[in-house]
């Protein structure tokens, strides 16, 4: 089903995070409303091997933890999923209306099942074992029906191992050294190198910056990848990327780019 989406796709970033906190329920029904094609949202593992919906390694920047451990570092691996329940994920958004006050972190499951409700999801894996994440997507029969993306390649690669079932997608572009040496801000453009690495890990997909040409848009095409960019809100942008043939929009604005895509 996901091969027959059409381009260009629209994928709210964390749901619709203009409008809404980040991962969080409000922010993907939000998104639903422009009628994505994907969905995208990160997680991680809990200290009691929960899986949650959170973009930061801590809570620090998007829940009231600090205030309500007294400390600041409050990892999400730390924190049994009963406890992170308890944290307010929504009232820093619009703390002078109190709109999302009491939005909770959401479990990958209470995400998803909004969201595949009329749409894909675009899981970016932060942390966590592949098993656990291919165990999940089994029990609730989401295999078909999902990309997973991660900057860590390894990564994908065991994903790819584990089950052929899954559609898979590298981040891009590499940070801090790629076999063993450092590339500069040039080095990270796509290019074919980077496009045949990532064929050998097994995806589908390539999520990039808008460090992209049209011949490496159309180089990732022969060798049967989709290539998405993020996180693209500014409307120009956008159509310069699509006019180089790239096959998604990753956005915090889903509002807008429906608007100049569609």
């Amino acid at each position: 089903m996901l091969q027959q989406l059409l381009t260009p796709l629209i994928i709210p970033h964390r749901g619709d995070s203009t409008h809404a906190p980040e991962n969080t329920l409000s922010a993907f029904r939000r998104a639903l409303y422009f009628r994505p094609d994907m969905v995208e949202l990160d997680y991680h593992p809990t200290k009691d091997g929960k899986l949650v919906v959170v973009h930061d390694f801590t809570f620090d920047r998007t829940t009231d933890a600090v205030e309500r451990f007294g400390c600041k570092d409050v990892w999400v691996n730390s924190l049994t999923l009963p406890e992170i329940k308890t944290l307010d994920a929504g009232s820093w958004f619009h703390l002078e209306t109190g709109e999302f006050a009491g939005e909770q972190i959401p479990t990958l499951k209470e995400a998803m099942d909004v969201i595949q409700n009329s749409s894909f999801t675009l899981i970016e894996r932060k942390e966590g074992k592949a098993k656990d994440l291919v165990r999940f997507l089994k029990k609730e029969r989401w295999l078909h029906e999902v990309v997973v993306q991660s900057f860590d390649w390894d990564f994908i690669k065991e994903l790819s191992e584990y089950s052929n079932a899954l559609s898979l997608g590298t981040l891009g572009p590499p940070w801090g050294k790629y076999n063993g040496r450092e590339l500069t801000d040039q080095d990270r453009w796509l290019n074919a190198d980077f496009i045949d690495d990532i064929v050998s890990r097994g995806a589908q997909y390539i999520a990039w910056n808008n460090w992209v040409t049209q011949e490496s848009v159309a180089f990732a095409h022969e060798k049967d990848l989709r290539v998405l960019i993020y996180t693209i809100d500014d409307p120009k942008e956008a159509l310069r990327l699509v006019a180089l043939g790239v096959d998604g929009i990753i956005t915090n604005d889903p509002e807008t780019m429906a608007k100049i895509l569609r």
